[in-house]
């Protein structure tokens, strides 16, 4: 093989080399899925579903907008809801989540506008437990009609209570007490007795 074929060879396959590795990210880049995190509501709260809506000079849009929302099993709870307005542009819209309402996503939108001046946002949220602090926690705990206790009582089925605990501290206080008082008058007669003195 003469010198000249050999480098065109390894610049052909140089050459390859790169491109294919050039669209394999190209193709790796573009087809990762991206994920939102919708707004997340507590079943019994409100949704406030909203956006600011401008005309196209800028200025805030007084347009008439509506709201759709589904179920996550895809019934609709509110079509075509009037939405409420602010001078500023504000356009809301809110929805009680009933207290037993399905927990999962809820597929939102909004049109603001007709025709070539239509405005259509996605406003999907979603329904679920909402972590604020450790006393959400607490209270989603007591509240669960699943919640079981088992080896936490004391007298009767339940967490013990303050006074059951100082009960206890009396008791477990006194068993030592009276534990260490018999064992201080019988312990030097013992010794005696086994001859080790």
């Amino acid at each position: 093989m003469s010198h000249r074929k050999f480098n065109k060879l390894r610049y052909l396959f140089s050459t390859r080399f790169f491109l294919g590795i050039f669209f394999l990210f190209l193709i790796v880049g573009f087809s990762t899925t991206v994920y939102a995190a919708y707004e997340r509501f507590a079943p019994g709260t409100t949704a406030t579903i909203g956006e600011f809506v401008y005309e196209d000079d800028f200025t805030p849009s007084t347009e008439d907008c509506v709201a759709n929302i589904y179920d996550p099993s895809g019934g609709a709870v509110v079509t075509n809801g009037a939405m409420s307005e602010a001078a500023s542009g504000w356009h809301w819209y809110d929805y009680s989540i009933p207290a037993i309402g399905p927990e999962g996503i809820w597929p939102a939108s909004m049109s603001c506008g007709t025709g070539g001046e239509l405005v259509k946002v996605d406003k999907t949220f979603s329904v679920g437990a909402v972590i604020v602090s450790s006393s959400t926690i607490s209270s989603a705990v007591w509240a669960s009609s699943t919640r079981t206790l088992t080896d936490a009582t004391i007298n009767g089925g339940s967490l013990a209570t303050t006074d059951e605990l100082n009960s206890n501290d009396n008791i477990l206080y006194d068993t030592i007490n009276n534990a260490s008082s018999s064992l201080f008058a019988t312990l030097p007669g013992s010794i005696f007795s086994l001859g080790l003195v």
